[in-house]
């Protein structure tokens, strides 16, 4: 078989892309499960990727009982403080959800040092989950939880100091944050270096070091650097162009549960490039990404006149 351009299709990689379809196919609720577990990592861990063990945590805790963790808590435990705060804010465990329970609860681990508890305190400020959205409490937090040695609470703070959220913009600060986050193994603060140094943004734009902090940030589960990596080799941006290495990249994300990859991946098959041209592939992963919320997807399919 052969590409529009006359290469080899490897047969393997068809092979592999109808697994991964077949697998959104016949268990559409289990992965809008997972990213909901990956939405909840990220505005609780914050981090813009999730690793394996934390989402194990994560699925543990959800379907756990929060009577045990209530024990724990009448006995000081920090962590269960924590652990039994999340449980509130997203009605777990057979606990009604209660925001102000959460913010008690987080509180209290808080003044006991958990540093999850801080930078969850951080985030209910940010979505407004407690007397309305307060990006300068959410800084404030965030600095406290960085502070305590929490890569999640460095990632935030990176990310304030570059959009001014909560603070003063100052961009030399969202650098050093972000790479004390990278430091310590956050990959959203690698993916937000990668992207920097692509845009040029803070510092002279270097897309080889934009790829290095992709590759490192994607090693590490992040799934928009997965994106971002497949984009680079698609069109040859920083990087030698292959177009293998590009669908590659999107089949990771998409495995994590990306929609922009779904899309990139529909393009890909639309236009025929590094596999044979297939519309009707192209379409499934256009509806699948549409029916996860991606609008670019909803706005492709309804040119066509097609739902999802």
């Amino acid at each position: 078989m052969k590409t529009k351009a006359g290469r080899k299709c490897p047969c393997w990689k068809i092979v592999v892309y109808a697994e991964v379809l077949e697998k959104y196919k016949e268990g559409e609720q289990k992965m809008k499960r997972h990213a909901v577990i990956i939405t909840v990592l990220n505005l609780v861990l914050g981090c813009a990727s999730l690793a394996f063990a934390d989402g194990q945590y994560v699925e543990s805790l959800r379907s756990d009982d929060a009577a045990k963790w209530q024990k724990a808590v009448e006995q000081g435990n920090a962590n269960a403080m924590f652990n039994l705060g999340l449980m509130y804010k997203y009605g777990w465990g057979g606990v009604t959800q209660d925001y102000n329970k959460t913010m008690e609860l987080y509180q209290k681990a808080a003044a006991a040092g958990n540093s999850r508890a801080m930078l969850g305190i951080g985030w209910m400020y940010k979505n407004g989950q407690v007397a309305g959205k307060n990006a300068a409490a959410a800084f404030d937090w965030f600095q406290k939880a960085a502070q305590a040695g929490n890569a999640g609470g460095m990632y935030n703070l990176g990310f304030a100091y570059e959009y001014g959220d909560g603070v003063e913009k100052n961009l030399d600060k969202a650098i050093q944050w972000y790479n004390k986050a990278a430091e310590k193994g956050n990959s959203g603060g690698m993916f937000a270096l990668g992207n920097l140094y692509y845009k040029g943004k803070g510092m002279a734009e270097d897309k080889a070091q934009a790829e290095h902090w992709y590759q490192n940030a994607a090693q590490a589960g992040n799934t928009g650097a997965m994106l971002n990596l497949g984009l680079m080799y698609k069109y040859g941006l920083g990087v030698e162009q292959n177009q293998d290495k590009a669908m590659d990249w999107h089949l990771k994300s998409i495995d994590a549960g990306n929609t922009k990859a779904m899309v990139a991946l529909a393009q890909m098959y639309d236009a025929g490039d590094s596999c044979l041209k297939d519309h009707d592939l192209a379409l499934s992963w256009y509806k699948k990404a549409a029916a996860m919320g991606n609008i670019i997807a909803r706005e492709k399919l309804a040119g066509l006149g097609e739902n999802w």
